[in-house]
């Protein structure tokens, strides 16, 4: 399980209420505006490929900084 794990830039499994999280904001109000767009909820897996490996599997979320990145 760790080793699935660590291949997701969130350094966690994905879990029902991810997916759900999802689609009810898509359903709500805040979408409204959103049109013609690809939601991957795949914890950045992805991505994997695109990021430095000093990021992957720290759970380190987007716009955060890497120490000595």
């Amino acid at each position: 399980e760790q080793a699935m794990r660590e291949t997701h830039l969130t350094n966690r499994l994905g879990e029902n209420g991810d997916v759900a999280r999802v689609a009810a904001y898509l359903a709500g109000d805040d979408a409204g505006f959103l049109t013609g767009t690809e939601l991957r909820v795949d914890g950045g897996v992805s991505i994997r490929a695109h990021v430095p490996q000093a990021v992957v599997g720290t759970g380190i979320g987007p716009g955060e900084r890497v120490a000595g990145g």
